[in-house]
């Protein structure tokens, strides 16, 4: 296991709004660059735009290359949407192989959720007990699993995606076909609709958390089950996986007084099913480090 203090390498993050992608040289970030995320049909423009990015980087081609993107990722490498309402533009493709037809390098790909797993766990190991887990609530809730600084993987790339699970606080059905799921109820998208179809009016999640702190009731109580319900799922973590410590982030998750909610969901939970839940700290670059970590140990695997 190559030290982060020691990791070089390129990085991608592929997201719905911004591709970032940065150098990293013995543990540091030397150049980083970002652009917005072309709009449109979605998948083909991703992969337009990369060669120029990439091509801004001196970095040699024998340097492992690491991509996080949004969306499922699973064993070969091909990109799939659960929700279909968030990712409504998103085709099964073997995005992996197609990046690397692109750029003309080898690429290791994780979901951006786990990768920021990987990341923010291995740069902050003594934050976090393992087995830990990095939720990240924003427009959907994903996450990530590390055990013993190994980020738990299945060949369908569903480890991890504990919005899918259920929820005892949700009344509908999830974009991805599954009812009353931890996405259809504590997602920024999921506060916005809630929020919306209460007031009759077009809402969206900052404007829910900006009457929370002015304390607006109705605000309060949509922020507040969206806590309990990431509450819940960080006790069922820790039932079925052991996990000793979760952090949160997202815009969601990282929103002022959110945080402090979900501890006080937590704090009505039994003690042994009670995470230490903490914020994340790595903010956006969570998802580089942990796909250069990922694509380092895949290197090393196949050198061997």
């Amino acid at each position: 296991m190559t030290p982060c203090s020691q990791l070089t390498g390129l990085a991608i993050d592929i997201g719905g709004t911004k591709i970032a992608a940065a150098q990293i040289e013995g543990g540091k970030i030397i150049k980083r660059l970002q652009t917005a995320t072309p709009k449109g049909s979605g998948f083909t423009e991703w992969l337009d735009c990369l060669p120029d990015l990439i091509s801004q980087f001196p970095a040699g081609t024998s340097v492992p290359v690491g991509v996080a993107v949004t969306g499922r990722v699973d064993a070969d490498g091909c990109l799939q949407a659960v929700n279909k309402q968030t990712m409504k533009q998103m085709p099964s493709e073997p995005l992996a192989k197609l990046i690397e037809q692109r750029i003309g390098r080898s690429v290791t790909m994780l979901n951006d959720v786990q990768a920021a797993a990987l990341g923010e766990y291995r740069l902050n190991q003594q934050r976090y007990a393992s087995p830990f887990a990095f939720i990240s609530i924003s427009t959907g809730v994903g996450g990530g699993i590390v055990a013993g600084d190994t980020l738990l993987k299945a060949p369908s790339g569903l480890q991890g995606h504990v919005g899918f699970a259920s929820s005892r606080f949700a009344t509908s059905t999830c974009g991805s076909g599954r009812f009353g799921t931890v996405e259809s109820i504590a997602s920024g998208t999921a506060i916005g609709r809630i929020a919306s179809e209460l007031r009759g009016e077009k809402t969206e999640a900052p404007a829910v958390f900006a009457a929370m702190r002015s304390g607006e009731a109705w605000a309060t109580n949509i922020v507040r089950i969206s806590a309990l319900a990431i509450a819940e799922v960080c006790s069922d973590l820790r039932a079925i996986v052991g996990v000793e410590s979760v952090a949160l982030g997202g815009s969601v998750g990282l929103a002022e007084g959110y945080l402090d909610m979900v501890l006080e969901a937590s704090a009505d939970i039994p003690e042994i099913f009670r995470p230490a839940i903490k914020p994340a700290v790595l903010g956006h670059d969570a998802g580089l480090w942990g796909a250069l970590i990922e694509a380092t140990s895949q290197k090393q695997l196949a050198d061997a």
